[in-house]
């Protein structure tokens, strides 16, 4: 997000990756500074830029230090937004779920996942399932069936890290999986602060799990997609 004083914008963006932030404090004279990171999006960058930067290569195969990565490939793959509150991270993530222009990544994601799934030999056979829980007080809720409630967190030889009795639902859609999503949405705990009337109070994780089995050489692969949007990283005594 970017912060508006008297109409002036704090932050200059110095290409791809270097930004200088810029204070107008009523108390203090103007002062700057310079901070570099990987990769920088300003407001004017579309949602687009942003998932093909960031969510296609985590979907699909990508070499990296020789070892070939992808969720589709059978490997795990995360992506979580991390801020203050109202700083756009759920934006970011879902955006807006209904509008191609403005959907966030989440959206954009499985909406390639499936492209992919259409366009593989039929010899593939693939399974895709879709959870969505929250942290929320340090006690676990499923999203998708909110009646799930204060659930644990268990590890396996088999599964590894789970959690019990954590719901998980078969999809063959993008439909359905937006469904899906707007259900959770709506059963998170959201709370007004004074920095935002609407403020997401919780941690929200949404878990895509794509088997694959080849008929054909009888070869199979699991990859799990975990798509986390972090609540507000602010101190309490600026929300209240």
């Amino acid at each position: 997000m970017i912060t508006l004083y008297r109409d002036i914008c704090c932050v200059e963006f110095i290409g791809n990756e270097n930004i200088i932030v810029k204070s107008y404090a009523d108390d203090a004279k103007e002062s700057s500074h310079k901070f570099a990171f990987d990769r920088i999006f300003s407001p004017k960058d579309p949602q687009s830029e942003i998932y093909d930067y960031i969510g296609k290569p985590i979907v699909e195969s990508r070499y990296i230090m020789l070892i070939l990565l992808g969720v589709l490939e059978g490997f795990n793959g995360t992506i979580f937004a991390y801020g203050q509150t109202g700083s756009g991270k759920t934006y970011t993530m879902s955006g807006e779920l209904d509008n191609p222009d403005l959907e966030g990544l989440i959206p954009r994601i499985i909406r390639n996942i499936f492209d992919y799934i259409g366009t593989t030999p039929s010899e593939i056979e693939f399974t895709v399932k879709i959870s969505m829980l929250e942290i929320y007080m340090e006690k676990i809720k499923d999203l998708i069936d909110p009646s799930r409630v204060n659930l644990n967190v268990r590890e396996d030889k088999t599964k590894g890290i789970y959690i019990e009795n954590l719901s998980e639902f078969y999809i063959s859609t993008e439909d359905e999986v937006l469904a899906y999503l707007k259900l959770g949405n709506e059963a998170r705990s959201i709370s007004s602060t004074n920095m935002n009337d609407t403020s997401s109070r919780s941690h929200s994780i949404v878990i895509i799990t794509i088997h694959q089995n080849n008929v054909a050489d009888l070869l199979a692969k699991t990859g799990k997609l975990y798509l986390v949007d972090l609540a507000g990283s602010e101190k309490i005594s600026k929300t209240g």
